[in-house]
């Protein structure tokens, strides 16, 4: 078909031939794959319009020819992507082993360089394997759900001895009794270093016998009655995927406290919400009732449990007995102001909060305009952030009389003593300076020069000023061993603190906390696993779960996909982007049971 087919040009199917013969010419020029490539996803459609009486041919012979020419392109395109993503990946991989085999030469490993090679040992040396099994007659492999594969696998070829030659561990024998495990698959959140729940499930029907253990001895048998009710709701058996629900249960002896504790169980925002109402406003209603339900607990005085010899005795809550956990940071800010308006003194706990407050993030950007004087974007915040105080008309004026934001540049006339002109001034001389001190030194100063510490007090509500100041003082602590430790570049340490604010992607460490004042901590689930406190709150629910695709996806049956573009995958990514986004939900529902 062609476009002298049509008898009236008034149709609008071809007023969209012009369209195509552009598309197709452009694409028959191409000279390269580097020019094919952004012109595939152009074709035009045919669009609504070819009404029959108006074509001398099929009209729907036509249309459908011309989709078929659009999923060849379509088709095109990702063979083509797939080849060429799959060809840099390649190569990255071959970059990254030569780096590897690179620090083995120079005596430099990582801790995952250890595994690896240890690994490498037990799999393809028998003596090895011999020896260590005669060695360690029983391993104990204690957090199983944390266990990544490589320790898996060793594990596994330690006990097999000799017979642990197998290439993959699944096959290699284990004698019975050689390995015991103590783990809760419910508590298997760590998907994101590679601690996936099909490992455990995996291993645990290599090993054989299972023995439960369901006694909790940490919590009121209310409490376990309602997670009980909850999760075993949740938590449903799916191969690979999720493990089956045990129910908890409370030991005869955590039945003899006495008294009216108060509510064991609160459940908050049982009230739904207008479908489409911002999430921005459902974290501030969760961060008000999450306040709320902190001063009604201490004004009333809820009961503690505390364990005093064979029996429990009861105290009322106080503000250091109460910690609210978060699964992501998202959620915090809004946390933080309700706990401010209510005065309810508090300290966050977890390296991802502290790095994300906002005097951190002014502090560390003034670091980076002093790092980089060229990039505007970091000298204009710094200047319109506290550590300097430009006002908007500051800026105004400061650009109408023709100055620039560079601190090195000239000061327009008249303009001397400007906000701007100090700020700049300011910055130039650290910049100066910058490469005689060292990172930890460099942001001593700016909080000293900026008085950052005695601003918070005078500005801040009186229980988030010693919070802003905690915070400081543990990034300062924090660059001054980094400094120690490295000995490297500001912007390396830029770098590292920028890699400091990642959360649920990366678990952060506990910050130290304080002990000199009650407050109420406020910390992330992963940071949290494995304590205890006697008053717990499981905020930050409110809009839903992270919808994050990764970049990178490792498909559990081999190989690799990739997502390097909005528009760019490799030929399986999709597929395996549906089995991550189901087994990252699985994880939520365990996380929330970890909390």
């Amino acid at each position: 078909a062609r476009l002298e087919d049509c008898l009236d040009h008034s149709d609008k199917l071809a007023a969209r031939f012009p369209l195509l013969e552009d598309w197709i010419e452009r694409v028959t020029a191409a000279r390269d794959i580097v020019e094919l490539l952004p012109l595939l996803p152009d074709a035009p459609k045919p669009g609504a319009g070819g009404q029959k009486a108006k074509w001398r041919c099929d009209v729907k012979a036509l249309k459908e020819s011309w989709k078929d020419l659009l999923a060849a392109a379509e088709e095109l395109r990702g063979r083509v992507v797939d080849r060429v993503v799959r060809g840099l990946a390649h190569h990255l991989a071959q970059h990254v082993l030569a780096g590897a085999r690179q620090r083995q030469a120079d005596g430099r490993l990582e801790f995952h360089d250890l595994l690896v090679l240890a690994r490498s040992v037990v799999r393809n040396n028998a003596e090895v394997r011999r020896q260590l099994q005669q060695r360690y007659r029983r391993l104990l492999l204690d957090e199983f759900q944390d266990t990544d594969p490589i320790q898996v696998e060793l594990a596994v070829r330690i006990a097999a001895g000799q017979d642990g030659g197998a290439p993959d561990w699944r096959d290699v024998p284990v004698p019975p009794g050689w390995v015991f495990v103590v783990g809760d698959p419910k508590q298997s959140i760590y998907r994101f270093r590679r601690a996936d729940i099909t490992t455990f499930l995996e291993a645990r029907e290599h090993f054989g016998e299972v023995v439960d253990l369901t006694t909790n001895f940490r919590s009121r048998p209310e409490v376990l009655a309602w997670v009980n009710e909850v999760f075993g709701r949740l938590i449903v058996a799916e191969a690979g995927a999720q493990p089956e629900y045990h129910a908890l249960d409370a030991p005869s002896w955590r039945e003899g406290a006495d008294g009216d504790p108060g509510p064991s169980v609160v459940v908050l925002g049982t009230q739904a919400h207008e479908r489409g109402t911002p999430v921005h406003q459902l974290r501030a209603a969760e961060a008000a009732d999450v306040a709320a339900t902190i001063v009604t607990a201490v004004r009333e005085g809820w009961q503690v449990d505390e364990r005093d010899g064979p029996s429990w005795t009861q105290r009322p809550v106080e503000l250091g007995d109460i910690t609210i956990l978060l699964p992501a940071r998202t959620s915090i800010d809004a946390l933080e102001q309700a706990l401010d308006s209510a005065g309810v003194p508090y300290r966050t706990e977890a390296t991802s909060f502290v790095y994300q407050a906002g005097e951190i993030r002014d502090l560390l950007l003034a670091a980076r305009a002093v790092d980089d004087p060229s990039d505007t974007l970091a000298v204009v915040s710094t200047l319109r952030s506290p550590l300097i105080g430009c006002g908007d008309d500051d800026l105004f004026t400061w650009h109408a009389a023709g100055g620039r934001w560079n601190p090195f540049g000239r000061v327009p006339e008249g303009l001397e003593e400007h906000p701007v002109a100090r700020g700049l001034e300011w910055l130039a001389a650290l910049a100066r300076e910058r490469s005689l001190l060292t990172p930890s030194a460099l942001l001593e100063r700016i909080v000293a020069d900026a008085r950052v510490l005695e601003v918070a007090a005078a500005d801040s509500p009186q229980p988030r000023h010693r919070e802003t100041w905690r915070r400081v003082r543990f990034v300062l602590d924090q660059a001054r061993a980094w400094s120690e430790s490295e000995h490297s570049s500001l912007r390396e340490y830029l770098a590292w603190a920028e890699r400091q604010t990642e959360d649920v992607a990366r678990v952060s460490e506990s910050v130290l906390p304080e002990t000199d004042a009650q407050a109420v901590r406020i910390t992330t689930v992963h940071a949290s696993k494995g304590l205890q406190f006697p008053m717990v709150i499981c905020s930050g629910l409110a809009g839903g779960a992270r919808d994050q695709r990764d970049r990178v996806l490792w498909p559990h049956d081999g190989g690799v996909e990739i997502r390097p573009g909005k528009d760019l995958r490799t030929s399986g990514y999709d597929n395996a982007d549906a089995v991550e986004r189901h087994l990252s939900w699985c994880e939520t529902i365990r996380l929330l049971y970890v909390a």
